[in-house]
């Protein structure tokens, strides 16, 4: 009796060291190598439209992937246009600059200044502009204030954001210019 349960016992181990031995260990990390403009690309290749959700409303966007001579992916670019939710259109905006700052970007250039709201910055004349910078990596913002929309009975506004890698931009020939 006790060598049966002996031998029960062994045969569930190895069976057990069987089963599990195939299993893949994988962390929660993400190690993945491939350039921040690839995994844009590839996440937002087959899209000609998005909806931007906050908890302010939705916005609907267009998608944009350009590509460099070589058919790499050089810049992601979304638009929105003819929107009338201000409020939504800034809370997005506040986010997404949140989120590239924690990502590592760095603001090169602001054209209203961290102390005005976004929402001053859209109603002025020249609109909003702002540039970060991580690397060779840049995020563009870019919007303003349309005329008043007379078949939405209203004031609209427009942005566009985008992401791009500098070292894609040009063709495969381009050399550096010296002057």
């Amino acid at each position: 009796m006790k060598i049966k349960l002996f031998l029960i016992l062994v045969l569930v181990f190895i069976l057990n060291n069987y089963q599990t031995s195939g299993q893949v260990k994988t962390n929660n990390t993400n190690t993945s190598t491939k350039p921040e403009i690839d995994r844009l690309a590839e996440k937002y290749k087959d899209m000609s439209n998005i909806i931007l959700y906050t908890a302010n409303g939705e916005l609907e966007g267009v998608v944009k992937v350009e590509y460099n001579s070589g058919n790499k992916p050089q810049a992601v670019n979304i638009m929105v246009d003819n929107e009338t939710n201000i409020a939504a259109i800034c809370e997005f905006l506040k986010e997404l600059i949140s989120e590239k700052k924690k990502k590592g970007y760095k603001e090169i250039h602001n054209y209203i200044g961290e102390e005005f709201s976004l929402e001053i910055g859209f109603s002025a004349s020249d609109g909003i502009s702002y540039t970060y910078k991580k690397g060779n990596m840049y995020f563009v913002i870019k919007g303003g204030e349309e005329r008043y929309n007379v078949s939405l009975g209203n004031q609209t506004y427009w942005f566009t954001i985008e992401t791009g890698d500098n070292s894609r931009k040009g063709s495969n020939k381009a050399s550096n210019f010296e002057f």
